[in-house]
């Protein structure tokens, strides 16, 4: 039960920033050079290394 929120709230949070990664890209490839892109995406990153552990732990397929 505990493993099914902890990968409820992964998968908001994935939601969330990559949502605000899209936005803040906005489809101009010459703002992935933004300061503000980077921390975005390791946040992310990060996030779906997280996901794919518990996921694993939890043996869901």
């Amino acid at each position: 039960m505990v493993g099914t929120l902890q990968m409820r709230r992964l998968e908001e949070n994935l939601e969330r920033l990559r949502a605000e990664l899209v936005q803040s890209v906005n489809g101009e490839y010459s703002r992935l050079l933004d300061p503000h892109v980077l921390p975005l995406s390791q946040q992310l990153d990060q996030y779906i290394v997280e996901y794919y552990k518990l996921k694993d732990q939890l043996q869901i397929p």
